[in-house]
């Protein structure tokens, strides 16, 4: 019989063997690289869906949480990759089936269908630096060249030209460049360089459609939300909209063998007059003139009813008929109750008529023609919602990818849907293909069962694996549904078999300054602790004591007393600190001497008992600056005394203490603006049990949390923001990346506690990564962005 840490060894190598086995060109690469993705798979919402016109097999999309995907085999398998920062827009090279563009915060170009990436914008000769700013340490590239900054939203590459391409960016972030107009660049040499074409009101580029589509080679038409504009040698010239009182939502562009056809959506309303304006347009002059193309789609409304709303358009690039349109909302009044229904439009002639392609409501699908998974099981039809982008091929009109918070694909012209991020296993379990988009907190093992560990979740709450990781089970039945979004932290009890402890919260991403700096917003949620007896399987609420609005961010499980009168604290975020004596039967508030600023985050114990706390930062009713606080309790949190924080920090996010000598503590934190550079970040170190402090990795660092292996104190993990993870042998006196891992947040690194070899890496927004803790000596998926200088990299 093979012990507990042999089975997990094995185990390891069976995942990754199994990454890639039988898969017609699958994701390349993930068991040389060491890092693979757990979880059921499909979650987080996507993005951007793009189809390689000339092998429908391979499709790219993209997570607001930072990571892309990218598919060889039609959605049985996907690699997550990371290009720095979101991806706005995927362009495949019409003259080159492997060539494809990325656009971000810069411009990058594969060669080889999405397999490695090169920087082409700015040029990496340019480039000076990276800069990681915000609350979320959004990227961008220093330069220079003096190149025009902000976000690349939109690349289009002239099908009659590949060396020609258009590039459309953002407001400039510099404080004085253009805030309210986009500009729009033009290269003749595929991408080695550019010049300024035009600039353009709006915000947002939402297409470029090439002249050589109209037969002006040297012309472009950009849309953006507050126009369409006609690029040439004179600049940009306005053309007139069909809908001049009304925003641009999308468009959609097609070049048959008959010539280009342009479309657009508006938003539908009802002007004074009572007539309904907006919805969809069909240009086939070049944007000089539009003609409705919305038949069908006001069928039975009067001007007593609520009109239907509209999110986005797509059309089929090579066949002008083919049109996909997401509905957000579709009145109907079903005996004399109205009912809204949502989801996906089609039309095959050219937006003639419409009819229902997927359809869901309150009440589930409607359609019946979507197979499900896990996730339509847990929360239901209707939390997906509408679609928010399609990519559909243009060779092959039949095939179409659509997201919302998941991924579906249809091969018969949306006659069928099915998603494509998730298996479903027989036994109702599920496991991933490597589509995995959510935040994790942490990875929790059970002390009883080498086997049974769960992963705390935002969104989905919590998951449980009963066979190494192999199969996921959603672990939610029982916690109130107003809870059950987040499972920020929980502690298994060492001495009672099954019995877990979980902080619970409707409330996601907290410490993430986007949840709280509207004190409306943090109210509206609820909260709490639940207990479960059978290892995760049911839960009941234990909440006597603690305010509706409780939202707790960390419980820490105090082991000293009876095993049937458990201490636990939890930290409740706005409100303080809470302190049950009976295993979690009732709470207090355990809040004395604690400041006003009460954005309790994490709690650590000292092997003496001590136990310290971290305040993360906040704003007041003028949105000044709240700073955060440390405090420390020596009779077990009956009162708090503050401590000192490091000279510039004003949030710490994360306390650990080296187990072999108590008096050494670390502490990570989230840096701020000060002038033109970053500090009171990066992570800190005590020698006297927290009286003053040192730094010992840089403060511009964006770091979330420090993590000690317990099995080897020298050894310490910092997880940071900053497209890196980070390790030091000698308890924080020097540190190397963890090459190979390379999302761009990192929450919280957790040694594999069978196998010394291996770490887990929790993050916000790519689930949890497993993989060798030394990293991987040739860089692994850092090879994703290939001409990557790593003089660049935030350093320690």
């Amino acid at each position: 019989m093979k012990t507990p840490v042999a089975a997990l060894a094995t185990l390891s190598l069976f995942l990754l063997a199994c990454s890639t086995a039988g898969r017609k060109d699958a994701a390349p690469g993930l068991a040389a690289k060491g890092w693979t993705n757990l979880g059921p798979g499909g979650g987080g919402a996507v993005y951007c869906s793009t189809v390689n016109p000339s092998d429908p097999d391979n499709v790219f999309i993209c997570c607001d949480m930072t990571g892309s995907y990218g598919t060889w085999d039609g959605g049985r398998s996907w690699r997550n990759f990371n290009l720095r920062a979101v991806v706005n827009d995927f362009e495949f090279d019409p003259g080159d089936s492997a060539t494809v563009y990325a656009a971000t915060s810069a411009l990058y170009r594969s060669r080889d269908k999405g397999r490695a990436w090169e920087l082409v914008y700015p040029s990496p000769s340019a480039v000076t630096g990276e800069r990681m700013v915000g609350d979320e340490a959004d990227q961008s590239y220093a330069t220079a060249d003096g190149m025009p900054d902000g976000l690349v939203l939109k690349v289009r590459v002239d099908p009659s030209d590949r060396a020609h391409l258009w590039l459309g960016l953002g407001p400039s972030r510099r404080p004085d460049g253009p805030r309210d107009s986009c500009r729009v660049l033009v290269s003749h040499d595929t991408a080695s360089s550019w010049t300024v074409a035009a600039c353009v009101p709006g915000r947002e580029v939402l297409d470029i459609i090439p002249g050589s589509w109209l037969g002006q080679v040297e012309e472009a038409i950009v849309f953006t939300e507050r126009g369409v504009f006609r690029l040439g040698a004179g600049g940009a010239e306005p053309l007139a909209r069909p809908d001049s009182s009304g925003i641009i939502m999308a468009t959609g562009g097609c070049k048959p063998d008959g010539g280009a056809v342009l479309y657009i959506l508006t938003p539908l309303r009802q002007n004074g007059a009572g007539k309904v304006e907006g919805g969809i347009w069909r240009s086939t002059d070049g944007a000089v003139s539009w003609q409705e193309a919305n038949n069908g789609l006001l069928e039975g409304w009067s001007s007593s009813g609520a009109l239907p709303v509209f999110r986005t358009l797509a059309a089929c690039e090579g066949d002008p008929d083919v049109l996909y349109l997401s509905c957000t909302a579709w009145p109907v009044k079903v005996d004399g109750q109205l009912q809204t229904h949502f989801g996906t439009l089609s039309s095959k002639d050219g937006g003639a008529s419409w009819q229902w392609s997927y359809r869901g409501s309150e009440q589930g699908l409607l359609s019946g023609n979507y197979t499900g998974y896990w996730k339509d099981r847990s929360f239901g039809i209707p939390w997906a919602g509408e679609p928010n982008s399609y990519g559909i091929c243009p060779t092959r009109p039949e095939v179409c990818y659509l997201t919302d918070n998941r991924t579906l694909r249809t091969l018969d012209g949306g006659k069928h849907w099915e998603q494509v991020g998730s298996d479903d296993l027989p036994d109702s379990s599920a496991t991933t293909r490597g589509m995995e988009g959510t935040t994790t907190y942490g990875v929790h093992f059970d002390p009883f069962d080498p086997q049974h560990f769960l992963i705390t979740y935002a969104d989905f709450g919590l998951f449980q694996t009963l066979d190494g990781g192999r199969s996921w089970r959603h672990a939610i039945r029982g916690v109130p549904a107003k809870w059950t979004n987040t499972c920020y932290w929980l502690e298994f009890d060492p001495a009672v078999k099954g019995r877990i402890y979980a902080a619970w919260s409707g409330a996601h991403d907290l410490p993430r300054t986007k949840m709280y700096y509207r004190t409306d917003r943090m109210q509206s949620y609820e909260g709490g602790v639940a207990v479960s007896e059978d290892g995760g399987g049911t839960w009941r609420a234990s909440n006597d004591g603690l305010p509706a609005g409780t939202i707790p961010t960390h419980i820490l499980l105090d082991s000293s007393g009876p095993d049937s009168l458990r201490t636990l604290y939890i930290c409740a975020f706005g409100s303080g600190v809470y302190k049950s004596v009976d295993s979690g039967a009732s709470w207090q508030a355990a809040d004395k001497g604690l400041g006003g600023n009460r954005h309790c985050l994490r709690m650590s114990q000292l092997p003496s008992g001590q136990l310290f706390l971290v305040v993360f930062k906040t704003y007041d009713s003028q949105g000044n600056l709240v700073p955060g606080a440390l405090y420390t309790s020596l009779d077990r949190a009956e009162t708090w005394n503050p401590a000192p924080l490091p000279a510039g920090v004003v949030a710490p996010n994360d306390l650990a203490c080296d187990p072999d000598n108590p008096d050494r503590l670390y502490l990570a934190a989230w840096p701020q603006m000060q002038g033109d550079s970053l500090a009171g970040g990066g992570l800190w170190v005590s020698e006297d049990c927290g009286r003053s402090w040192k730094l010992s990795f840089n403060q511009a660092a964006y770091a979330f949390g420090v993590t000690v292996d317990s099995r080897s104190p020298q050894t310490l993990y910092l997880t940071t923001f900053n497209s890196a993870l980070w390790r030091s042998d000698d308890r924080g006196g020097s540190w190397r990346r963890v090459e190979g891992f390379n999302f761009k947040w990192g929450h919280r690194a957790v040694p594999d506690p069978y196998d010394p070899s291996m770490l887990y890496v929790a993050t916000f927004g790519g689930s949890l990564f497993h993989g060798p803790a030394a990293g991987v000596p040739d860089g692994g998926s850092d090879k994703d962005v290939v001409n990557y200088n790593g003089a660049w990299r935030l350093r320690p």
